[in-house]
């Protein structure tokens, strides 16, 4: 769209401005509700999977479909019980059920519910990434990326950062370092309480994404900012 032109030092100077129209929402379809439906009623279930307390009816070849990871978790024997160690929380495992049979992920916020909370809510994120990577399901890990970024600010960027290089997750650090520094969070976040407890040199925690968010804001120094305005103009 053009807004307006004029003429400046002899040129044509045309200023656009350049709208963008929201994503419409992400219809769920008639077969993933009828999967979501068959999951939650538990009817037909030839396996259980017990997280803490709590106990995960749930179909054989929907899980071998799936996620081969945890269906190999899985006996031979018809209505097997399988205990599901390694502290993976019960929230995040029945998530995780619920996005293998509708591909649909639900946010930390819809998981917790009335207990979610800024900090609730990375751990949330954290511990469905947890699941991902325990069954080795790299969608699931790419939508959480995603989650992560769209809820970062400068209060959790430390975190987000720290998180990402424990878990090798570069694209994700990278992105986060952009963005910390193009929204001019960098001071706060390095004032912040996640800088000193996650990413400032330690025998528990990595440094080299603190490293990379200090370079990403060196480059954006160094960049140009364009000619100089003609002062007569």
């Amino acid at each position: 769209m053009v807004e307006n032109g004029s003429i400046i030092n002899g040129s044509l100077a045309i200023t656009l401005s350049a709208y963008a129209l929201p994503s419409p929402p992400k219809k769920q379809s008639l077969l993933s509700k009828d999967f979501g439906h068959i999951l939650e009623s538990g009817d037909g279930s030839d396996v259980s999977f017990r997280v803490g307390d709590e106990d995960f009816p749930a179909h054989r070849l929907v899980i071998q479909a799936r996620s081969p990871a945890l269906a190999a978790e899985i006996p031979a024997a018809p209505g097997a019980s399988i205990a599901i160690g390694g502290d993976i929380d019960p929230k995040a495992f029945g998530a995780f059920l619920k996005f293998l049979y509708t591909e649909d992920l639900p946010g930390a916020e819809e998981i917790l519910g009335e207990e979610y909370s800024k900090e609730s809510g990375c751990q949330m994120r954290e511990s469905l990434f947890h699941v991902a990577e325990r069954f080795n399901h790299e969608e699931m890990k790419g939508i959480l990326e995603e989650q992560m970024l769209a809820k970062l600010d400068a209060s959790t960027a430390a975190r987000t950062l720290s998180f990402a290089e424990q878990h090798g997750r570069q694209q994700l650090q990278e992105t986060c370092c952009r963005m910390v520094v193009s929204k001019g969070w960098l001071q706060e976040v390095i004032q912040s309480d996640g800088w000193f407890g996650h990413l400032m040199p330690s025998s528990n925690y990595p440094t080299v994404a603190k490293d990379a968010l200090l370079l990403e804001a060196s480059r954006a120094l160094k960049k140009p900012r364009g000619p100089v305005p003609n002062a007569g103009a």
